[in-house]
């Protein structure tokens, strides 16, 4: 995709220098995926649709030249993957654009299936390696197989200064630093989130250091304020809410200021060139919502030792789809069925066992959904 004759001046070796936000006519387009969207930090555009795209959105708060801007073509979307932006540009970018932000990558590695997986299987780890064709676990290797695809876009989109975000941590590198609520990882699920992290984080920064665009580095953004901390700039996993560990107001608060300082220091844009460690191309990558039996997670909150029951209402199911309901505690424990009406609903009362330790617990349901496949 090339854009306009200045993209083929900078694709070809020359240095050119961009005066953002210069002139009258200055448009910037924000790109990418949920975290430039905004999902889970609503309110949310209703002519947004599934994107969910936030006025509270990092986008929204870009400051060039110390002046508010807020994208004149905000594009991102929730769920979008690398072959998503290309069309995003189409309908973004001009010849007046004189900004371009994105985040792109985590859904095309599967970090949200592997989130949900890895809350119901303590031994998700050991799924994940096994699902990757060549040893490692599918997550390492889906970040190097994306490396070529994230070069490519960027440079496609260089038309304009481009700055591309990494991603925060947002689970805590302790159990023990989870305080106001807890998260259903294991230590090892832990640091298996967080290095795969560092991980993708890393070749998001070597293909932004090859295509030649600006990376803002967001690492240790949200240091001691992950999920469940304290103090928490990011959303804890939440019954049927796709912005389940996913920044809140504070945690896109931070990613503004992030950008905002590097845009402050009005660097042109970097010579592209090929990191020492570019990794080399597997092959494909693996879709892991194909992969994983992901189920659709609710949560109950134990606080005495006696039985209670549990309301249940949920919706997009077949008519007539049997959802089987299971309750993740210190074993498994079956809590039967249910069956979905005629418009796809089931409501249903669910006795959770009179043994079940104090705290929070997962409850997974699993039938056919209403377009006919599988929904676990």
């Amino acid at each position: 995709l090339q854009l306009t004759t200045q993209g083929e001046l900078a694709s070809a070796g020359l240095s050119l220098t961009f005066n953002i936000g210069a002139g009258p006519t200055f448009m910037y387009a924000a790109l990418g995926d949920s975290f430039s969207s905004g999902e889970g930090n609503p309110p949310f555009d209703a002519n947004s649709g599934s994107c969910d795209r936030s006025s509270a959105s990092y986008v929204e708060q870009v400051k060039v030249n110390g002046n508010a801007d807020p994208p004149s073509a905000f594009v991102a979307c929730s769920g979008a993957v690398i072959n998503d932006v290309a069309g995003q540009a189409l309908s973004a970018i001009s010849p007046s654009t004189g900004l371009v932000t994105l985040t792109i990558g985590g859904n095309d590695v599967g970090f949200a299936p592997i989130a949900t997986d890895c809350a119901v299987d303590t031994d998700c780890l050991s799924t994940l390696q096994a699902l990757a064709p060549s040893g490692i676990d599918v997550a390492d290797y889906n970040i190097r197989a994306i490396y070529p695809s994230l070069v490519n876009t960027y440079e496609a989109l260089r038309s304009a200064p481009v700055y591309v975000l990494g991603y925060p941590q947002i689970v805590p590198a302790l159990t023990s630093d989870e305080a106001s609520c807890v998260l259903p990882y294991t230590q090892a699920q832990l640091d298996f989130i967080r290095a795969r992290t560092v991980e993708l984080d890393h070749y998001i920064a070597d293909a932004a250091e090859q295509a030649g665009v600006h990376y803002v580095d967001t690492s240790t953004a949200f240091d001691g304020h992950e999920a469940c901390t304290g103090t928490s700039w990011v959303n804890t996993i939440a019954v049927g809410s796709r912005g389940s560990l996913h920044p809140n107001q504070l945690g896109h608060e931070t990613l503004a200021q992030a950008l905002n300082n590097a845009i402050g220091q009005g660097l042109p844009d970097p010579a592209g060139q090929t990191p020492a460690d570019a990794p080399a191309n597997p092959g494909p990558p693996v879709n892991l919502k194909e992969n994983l039996s992901l189920p659709t997670i609710l949560w109950t909150t134990v606080q005495h030792n006696t039985p209670i029951q549990e309301g249940i209402h949920l919706a997009g199911w077949l008519d007539g789809a049997i959802v089987h309901f299971v309750l993740h505690s210190t074993t498994p424990a079956d809590l039967g069925t249910a069956t979905a009406d005629a418009n796809g609903v089931v409501d249903t009362t669910l006795t959770i066992p009179a043994d079940t330790p104090a705290g929070q617990h997962l409850i997974t349901a699993q039938g056919v959904g209403a377009d006919g496949n599988t929904i676990f």
